[in-house]
């Protein structure tokens, strides 16, 4: 579990960084991120004794949150950026629904704290753009210490 955890630092790291300058994610890190996820998965589903119908529902029901926001970032014309549905989504299908939704509220809350820190400030109007991928690295940094992920 803890190499998952490192994988997964390690490739939101390489996507907040580009997010947090350009609030943009180039495609090929996705496919990179998705790769190294979806075959740590089967790595892992090879080489444990889990049965293959708990693995997919596990992957199928973590990916629920990264297809939420997905939709909700075409209907709200992209203020919840595609990219930022796109890790969650790989991030889900690895990881599991509940892990998922307890990074994705850490995540939440930080950028929400950033947001009213920014409005109080008045650096920044309601449409200033808040890069949401550093949050969810530091939601997978808190989770692993807080919930063992």
């Amino acid at each position: 579990m803890m190499e998952k955890w490192i994988l997964h630092m390690l490739m939101l790291g390489l996507c907040s960084a580009e997010d947090y300058r350009e609030k943009k994610i180039s495609m090929w890190k996705f496919i990179l991120y998705a790769g190294i996820a979806v075959g740590y998965g089967i790595w892992e589903y090879s080489t444990a004794d889990s049965q293959r119908s708990v693995w997919m529902a596990q992957s199928v029901l973590g990916s629920l949150p990264g297809l939420l926001m997905l939709c909700m970032g075409k209907l709200s014309q992209e203020a919840v950026g595609y990219g930022d549905g796109l890790l969650v989504l790989i991030m889900g299908v690895s990881i599991g629904f509940w892990e998922t939704m307890g990074i994705l509220f850490t995540a939440s809350i930080g950028v929400g704290a950033a947001a009213l820190y920014t409005l109080l400030r008045h650096k920044g109007g309601r449409k200033k753009q808040i890069a949401f991928a550093p949050f969810l690295f530091l939601g997978m940094a808190g989770g692993r210490v807080w919930l063992g992920i």
